[in-house]
């Protein structure tokens, strides 16, 4: 990271020029590369390749963090402080989720599995901020609702996402991960740290999404769309982690990622029970699952 440290003002500018060429039909994908290619970070060999990771997420944040700097110079100061207290949430939400798989994954080394959330994370962040900047700039006519991690579907089109089904998302993972899957190799009392800890993971998770419904109360209506639009593909998010069973982050064999919610549209989204599901229905029938 020497030379990303030492040439961190010259990048700076480089990666405003590049926002200020955006068009409407420049994708994430297309801004993403370009931004790797102008901060220096090689691609990836590998996707469990740690230096790779730690290389990417580092360029998540400087740019997250630039285009906050762009944002606040048009904003109210009041709006940005919400913003920036929603971002130390979303950071205790992060927190909460290592400290959960932590216990969960019985203090085994994590870092694939913190890398792959956190570069999550900072990816959705990023796109909701290129988007606000955008639209600030240029209005309504440069935001496009596009493809954002996992979820291959154009969430504007998906209904409104009822918390109660998070809500009974959380029930099912205690129910079938913590309770009956791990009932031969786990003690009643490390069930019990382990629910606690995921307790302690979805009251962050609600705080985080109450915050954000505040937020998009006080925001202009361009910026109330564009946030609400942002809002729900937390919520998609969230759903397949809970499905995926917050498997998908660490390193994963052929068959895994295969059995796993990936690429998705709201309906296959909604579908899917979960990956230990999936495992039960590969070993009755393992030639159906490809």
């Amino acid at each position: 990271m020497r030379n990303y440290i030492e040439n961190k003002d010259s990048v700076f500018n480089e990666v405003h020029e590049l926002i200020s060429q955006l068009t409407k039909e420049d994708d994430y994908n297309t801004w993403e590369q370009i931004t790797k290619e102008t901060i220096g970070v090689t691609s990836c060999i590998h996707s469990s390749d740690y230096e790779y990771l730690r290389h990417k997420l580092n360029v998540m944040y400087y740019l997250n963090w630039h285009l906050t700097k762009q944002i606040s110079k048009h904003l109210d100061c009041a709006i940005i402080k919400e913003i920036n207290t929603n971002i130390a949430l979303l950071d205790s939400l992060y927190s909460s989720q290592c400290d959960f798989l932590r216990t969960y994954l019985h203090n085994q080394d994590i870092r694939y599995e913190t890398y792959g959330i956190s570069t999550e994370i900072q990816t959705i962040t990023n796109i909701n901020l290129l988007n606000f900047y955008m639209v600030i700039n240029d209005g309504m006519s440069k935001f496009t609702y596009q493809k954002i991690t996992q979820i291959d579907d154009n969430t504007l089109d998906c209904p409104v996402i009822d918390d109660s089904l998070i809500d009974e998302l959380y029930d099912q993972f205690i129910s079938e991960c913590i309770i009956s899957s791990r009932a031969e190799q786990t003690s009643n009392k490390e069930k019990a740290i382990i629910i606690s800890k995921l307790s302690e993971e979805y009251r962050q998770w609600k705080r985080y999404i109450i915050h954000r419904n505040y937020i998009e109360s006080i925001l202009p209506n361009a910026l109330k769309e564009v946030w609400s639009y942002n809002t729900k593909v937390w919520k998609l998010n969230k759903i397949r982690q809970l499905k995926n069973e917050f498997e998908c982050y660490g390193t994963m064999c052929e068959l895994d990622y295969s059995l796993s919610l990936q690429d998705c549209n709201f309906v296959e989204l909604m579908n899917y029970h979960s990956l230990s599901k999936a495992w039960e229905d590969h070993k009755r029938h393992p030639y159906n699952s490809f």
